[in-house]
């Protein structure tokens, strides 16, 4: 699957070049970036509506994306991913400097980053990783690599 991704790179890169290094907290930024986007955020440029989907739970590892649709018709995407002994998290944000054209598109490029993380988790040098953590990471990167493609119905 070809995910279309929306780029505003040098929209985004020009706006905080435009305002310097702070250019998170300016109000007039904020409202910029936010019209790139087409999107209604916090004063920090999160977007705070949208929806929520768990795509991974195994044992202690769990991954999560968020998904944010714009007044455009994009798509911005949080992700969490976590495991026994760690994690990373992101909201959607105006300072994206990608989107993408559909639901489907967001969900799998969330997918292939949470992939990629867990593929990591699973063969990591870190002591306090357990070998039942690194099963689960693992595991939990075969069963995302099992929602690239949609199953067919028999019926």
């Amino acid at each position: 699957m070809d995910i279309q991704i929306i780029d505003k790179r040098k929209e985004i890169i020009s706006l905080k070049a435009e305002f310097g290094g702070r250019y998170f907290a300016e109000p007039l930024a904020i409202k910029r970036a936010a019209e790139i986007w087409g999107a209604t955020c916090n004063e920090h440029g999160v977007l705070l509506e949208g929806k929520e989907e768990m795509v991974v739970e195994i044992g202690r590892c769990n991954g999560v994306i968020k998904f944010a649709e714009t007044s455009k018709g994009y798509w911005l995407i949080g992700l969490s991913g976590n495991t026994a002994i760690g994690g990373f998290g992101y909201a959607p944000s105006i300072w994206d400097q990608q989107g993408f054209a559909s639901y489907d598109d967001a969900r799998a490029f969330g997918i292939e980053k949470l992939i990629a993380y867990f593929e990591r988790e699973a063969v990591t040098k870190n002591s306090c990783s357990s070998q039942s953590n690194k099963d689960n990471a693992r595991k939990a990167a075969e069963h995302l690599k099992g929602e690239r493609t949609p199953q067919l119905s028999l019926f």
